[in-house]
């Protein structure tokens, strides 16, 4: 899991996707994460829970699980202070 702030997220039509493999890439990803959001957003409690939690309350599995994963405490920190660049607007010449 890696942090993102809205302001940094962008918003995409799938409607307007020129490509159609790539528009029905994009429609079949869609479904599959409403389909199974629920169960999505369990998961990454759970695991952001497990990976705040001290090694020394953690099962062997546990620990295992949480060394794969990346230093979320660092990433919410920098997260909290990120502020989103300035808009470049290029234009043709």
């Amino acid at each position: 899991m890696i942090p993102v702030p809205d302001s940094a997220l962008i918003m995409i039509d799938i409607n307007q996707e020129a490509d159609t493999r790539y528009k029905r890439l994009l429609q079949n990803q869609y479904r599959a994460l409403k389909a199974d959001l629920n169960a999505i957003e369990k998961t990454a409690r759970e695991l952001r829970t497990l990976i705040l939690t001290a090694d020394s309350e953690l099962r062997e599995y546990d620990i295992q699980v949480k060394a794969r994963c990346c230093n979320l405490a660092l990433l919410e920190s920098v997260y909290a202070e990120y502020e989103l660049p300035e808009k470049v607007l290029i234009t043709e010449r």
